[in-house]
């Protein structure tokens, strides 16, 4: 999970600091600021590191109190950053070409659903 969680934010560079640590998923959510400054992360790095453990804390108190877990329950919780690529579902819808054209790109005439009323079309 933690090596996952470091090449999703782009981090995947302290991977060989965190393995030489021997720094688990288990004490990777006791780690502080003075540890990762040990580890030599830099100071960019480790806000976004410390964040990812205020998380996990968060998760894990909502879990030993037998609470539900939802995003609605913990809004401070931060989403990675996105990829170099759009999501599909953050693509806009695509525009209607009021040409319509075929499958070979040979436009069609329009038909009575293009016309506007009061406007004519040649």
């Amino acid at each position: 999970m933690l090596l996952n969680w470091l090449a999703s934010v782009r981090l995947e560079k302290y991977i060989p600091v965190f393995k030489n640590h021997e720094i688990t998923d288990a004490t990777f959510v006791l780690l502080k600021q003075n540890d990762l400054e040990k580890m030599g992360i830099p100071l960019g790095p480790q806000k976004q590191i410390l964040q990812r453990i205020a998380e996990l804390q968060q998760m894990q108190q909502l879990l030993e109190r037998n609470e539900p877990y939802s995003y609605e329950d913990a809004p401070a919780l931060s989403i990675p950053p996105q990829s170099d690529y759009t999501r599909i579902t953050d693509a806009p819808p695509p525009k209607k070409d009021p040409l319509r054209t075929t499958r070979a790109g040979i436009p069609t005439r329009p038909t009575h659903t293009d016309v506007q009323p009061g406007i004519l079309s040649c």
